[in-house]
């Protein structure tokens, strides 16, 4: 984006880059993202104290409210409507994760059942910057590979990878037959991979 045609856009009040984003106007999608990535992001790592978790909820928050963009409702701030939706999508991510981090003390020895110390192995579980770089690469082909796909195999992909609706709800919202749902879901994976393969 040229610095005159960005300073435009970050002009324009959120409601506006809102009606061009509808209308698949990547450049409004760039300055919402940049006007409020950084108080989002601040916002989830208070949530779940992790910065590689926060990195990855915002993406995914945004996303998620950039899939959703057709339900905002301009009576609200988006910023408000965006929040909450990074918010809600990020304390399902703490229900699934649930027990899982489990705390240790590096101080203590452990040993197995027949007395032999055990040796701990403190690497975090959570991808090094560059695989955060190459994860957050991949994303952008992605959404870019989906973006080339037609409305209808979007659609479907959308709904049940990103809004992790199942076949049947997709189904009622499209009003198509289940089945029809299953075979244009094969289809566009099938296209996505051919696209994907090809860039």
């Amino acid at each position: 984006m040229s610095a005159a045609i960005k300073s435009v856009y970050e002009e324009l009040p959120d409601n506006v880059l809102v009606e061009l984003l509808i209308t698949e106007d990547n450049k409004a999608a760039s300055i919402l993202m940049s006007r409020y990535y950084e108080s989002l992001r601040y916002e989830l790592l208070t949530m779940v104290n992790n910065k590689s978790d926060a990195d990855y909820l915002t993406l995914q928050g945004f996303a998620k409210a950039f899939i959703k963009i057709n339900q905002y409702k301009p009576q609200f701030a988006f910023s408000t409507w965006l929040f909450t939706i990074a918010k809600n999508n990020c304390i399902d991510f703490l229900r699934k994760k649930g027990n899982d981090d489990r705390t240790i003390s590096i101080d203590e020895n452990y040993r197995d059942g027949n007395g032999k110390q055990i040796n701990i192995d403190l690497r975090s579980a959570n991808p090094n910057p560059e695989e955060q770089l190459i994860q957050k690469q991949r994303t952008k082909l992605l959404y870019r590979t989906i973006s080339k796909l037609g409305p209808g195999y979007q659609s479907i992909i959308k709904q049940f990878y990103f809004e992790e609706l199942s076949l049947k709800e997709i189904s009622e919202k499209m009003e198509m037959p289940a089945n029809t749902i299953k075979v244009h879901l094969f289809r566009a994976r099938k296209e996505l991979q051919k696209l994907y393969d090809a860039m």
